[in-house]
């Protein structure tokens, strides 16, 4: 009909497509901006995974060299507490053995071989039993000294181990603090023309009528 408007085409219109936001782009683009920004930060997280690991062994190696230090130093108080009382207990031992062999010698005196048999039997075991009785107790003097030592050491020990701990947990905090405001930053994205799609792209064709 002569005056009527002609009807506009279903998709021929200058509707904005997706792809005509500045948020969207092609799947390609967007990936390979992806790519960019990973690529980009990649060696600055190299570099603070490798400083955080390196700041742990060096707690680690800190906290080992104490507890070497510790273990060395009970070592040799243990080690002195054994020499000491090796000592004194041959002393002992040796005193004992010197006093029953002037008894034994004083057993030649006995003329009756059965009288001086007996009495050199009875000798013997009483010097068992005493050399016996001083070993015992060197072993009891030893596990107390022993005790009372450790007694003294330990809690010092423990006390410092908890300071160092405490101590090494105010440095990570303080290193994490640090190495949070060194994290790499996004890439700064450039910014690309919209693509269009192609059914836009089409040059408008006006519907055929009659004049």
């Amino acid at each position: 009909m002569e005056g009527a408007r002609p009807r506009q085409r279903l998709g021929t219109g200058p509707v904005t497509g997706p792809l005509e936001r500045p948020s969207q782009g092609a799947p390609e683009n967007r990936k390979a901006s992806h790519r960019q920004d990973v690529e980009y930060r990649k060696p600055q997280r190299v570099v603070l995974r490798s400083a955080r690991r390196a700041h742990s062994s060096i707690l680690a190696a800190e906290m080992q060299l104490l507890v070497a230090a510790q273990r060395d130093e009970r070592h040799r108080a243990l080690a002195a507490i054994d020499a000491g009382l090796r000592s004194q207990h041959a002393s002992q031992t040796a005193a004992v053995i010197a006093r029953y062999a002037g008894r034994r010698a004083a057993l030649a005196q006995i003329a009756e071989p059965t009288t001086r048999a007996a009495a050199a039997h009875r000798l013997a075991a009483e010097e068992t039993a005493e050399l016996a009785s001083l070993a015992l107790e060197h072993a009891a003097e030893k596990r107390r000294t022993k005790n009372s030592v450790l007694s003294s050491l330990i809690p010092s020990h423990r006390a410092a181990r908890r300071a160092l701990r405490q101590h090494q947990r105010r440095q990570r905090m303080a290193t994490a603090v640090r190495l949070q405001g060194l994290q790499p930053q996004p890439k700064p994205k450039t910014q690309h023309a919209p693509l269009l799609s192609k059914r836009h792209t089409r040059p408008w064709r006006r519907p055929s009528g009659r004049a």
